[in-house]
This record gives structure tokens, C-alpha cells and sequence, in this order.
């Protein structure tokens, strides 16, 4: 397993295509030139785990067809803007092995829309208090129905 920590917009930059395991550590990438964190390009990643209070001027979060993801992990006040976002967006889409999803308090607190789509193993969703307070509009579709693959 290849880990990779994140602590400035630096490292965020550098980060190998081959990383398996991606911590940000708390209070990291809070540049007002990190706009967006798009992790779709790591295909290898098994685990994401964003700490507190971390990237607050990023507008779009997306990770997108990553087919070994197991887990994304994200504390509290982080996303979190101090200003209502037009076209803020939140999304995980089309991640075969996700199986839990963690948000702390706070966290997308100003978002205006949320998707997790064709998640199938997604088992377990955690989101704290105020977290995507401000969203319009919200897409589940493909999730883990209950019915162990059927």
C-alpha cells in the first residue's frame, strides 16, 4: 500500500498517480487557490481520509469511477466556506467498492448539491450535524439496496 500525506497546497500537487491511501492532515490546503479537489485521476486509491477543517475555499469535491475506493473519511468544518457557494457541488459517483462514507459537523455546511450515484456496495453513510446545510438539490441513485447484489 502506498501512503501519501497532504499538508499544503504543495503536496497536494504532488501527489503520485499510484497512491493507494491519501490522509490530509488537519488544517492543510486552506490556500484561497485550491478552488477544487478532483481525486478521480487516482485510480488506485483504497482509502481518502480529509482531516479537520481543512480546504475552505474549494468549491467542487468529485471522485469519480475509482474502482478499488473502500472508504472516504472527512472531519469536521472542512469545505466549509465562509460564504453560500452558487454551484457548489459534493459528489461520488460510480465507485464499485465503496462501502462508508464519513462527514464530520460542519462539513459542505454552505453546498448547494450533494450525489452519491452507483455506489452499490456503499453500506454505511455518517454525516454530522449541519453538514451540507444550505444543499438544493441531493442525488442518491445506484446505492446498496439491501439485497446483497441481487
Amino acid at each position: 500500500m502506498t501512503r501519501y500525506t497532504v499538508n499544503n497546497r504543495n503536496t497536494l500537487l504532488s501527489i503520485p498517480w499510484y497512491v493507494t491511501a491519501l490522509t490530509v492532515t488537519d488544517s492543510s490546503c486552506n490556500e484561497d487557490t485550491i478552488t477544487v479537489v478532483d481525486l478521480s485521476s487516482f485510480k488506485f486509491l483504497r482509502s481518502v481520509v480529509i482531516g479537520n477543517s481543512c480546504f475552505q475555499y474549494v468549491q467542487l469535491f468529485s471522485i469519480v469511477g475509482l474502482n478499488w475506493l473502500e472508504s472516504v473519511s472527512i472531519g469536521y468544518r472542512s469545505f466549509d466556506s465562509s460564504t453560500l457557494v452558487d454551484g457548489s457541488q459534493f459528489k461520488i459517483v460510480n465507485c464499485p467498492q465503496l462501502k462508508s462514507l464519513s462527514i464530520g459537523y460542519w462539513s459542505f455546511r454552505r453546498y448547494n448539491g450533494f450525489e452519491l450515484s452507483e455506489l452499490p456496495q456503499l453500506i454505511s453513510v455518517v454525516m454530522g450535524n449541519y453538514g451540507f446545510y444550505n444543499a438544493r438539490n441531493a442525488v442518491f441513485r445506484g446505492m446498496n439496496d439491501g439485497r446483497d447484489g441481487l
